[in-house]
């Protein structure tokens, strides 16, 4: 707890909250990893990941210090997130050669797609202040949160694609040269109906060279955009 510059002089295992709050939080991580090549030259890749949050707690929040009661003012809250994300790529490798300038030509795509859905309630009419220097813990009983209206919870949504495709170009040992364009399209939704849905798409480019005049020095510059 804060004290004017400081901090509150109290054992460092002083709970400030309730002993009986607590935390549930799962977590599910599922995917794959494909590698496909087509001779030595050509090669296709292919992803997906799916992840899941269940995240619930149960807590007494403390909102503010009266220093000279030595009171904190608390509340009771509790708070609700599911997330779900899926992502896929697929992309293809390949190498080839125009005359005596060798390319490795890199083209994909990517989808990604989440949604977060969060509801808490929070009860400011039943405040359960909190002596911190002699505590006394379960003094007001835990809210029900009967006949309150939860705060405006999010429930939204977010889908994206991207289109990538990429040459590095070495023209010599010496020389390499990389050219790339990613577009990308992505849109926002809030399923509550709350808000109107956003979309935006973005054309962004990436270009840079290797430049090694000798063996041991190599001077580069790049430029790239980002969305």
């Amino acid at each position: 707890v804060a004290l004017g510059d400081g901090i509150v002089e109290i054992p460092r295992d002083r709970i400030i909250n309730e002993p009986d709050d607590f935390v549930d939080n799962r977590f599910l991580s599922v995917g794959y990893d494909l590698t496909h090549e087509f001779g030595e030259d050509w090669m296709l890749t292919h992803g997906f990941r799916y992840t899941n949050q269940d995240y619930f707690t149960v807590t007494t929040l403390p909102i503010g210090f009266d220093e000279a009661t030595g009171e904190v003012a608390r509340f009771f809250a509790d708070r609700e997130v599911i997330f779900d994300d899926f992502s896929a790529q697929a992309s293809v490798v390949g190498k080839f050669n125009t005359g005596s300038i060798q390319h490795q030509l890199l083209a994909g795509i990517d989808y990604n797609f989440n949604e977060f859905d969060e509801l808490t309630n929070f009860d400011t009419a039943t405040p359960t202040p909190l002596n911190i220097f002699d505590p006394v813990y379960g003094a007001v009983p835990r809210s029900t949160f009967a006949g309150l209206a939860p705060f405006p919870g999010f429930d939204s949504s977010t889908e994206q694609i991207g289109v990538f495709l990429q040459d590095q170009v070495t023209f010599s040992d010496e020389l390499i040269l990389v050219g790339s364009l990613r577009y990308d399209t992505a849109t926002e939704r809030d399923l509550s109906g709350d808000t109107p849905n956003q979309t935006d798409q973005a054309l962004s480019p990436r270009i840079g060279f290797i430049y090694q005049p000798v063996e041991n020095v190599s001077i580069y510059a790049s430029y790239s955009q980002s969305f």
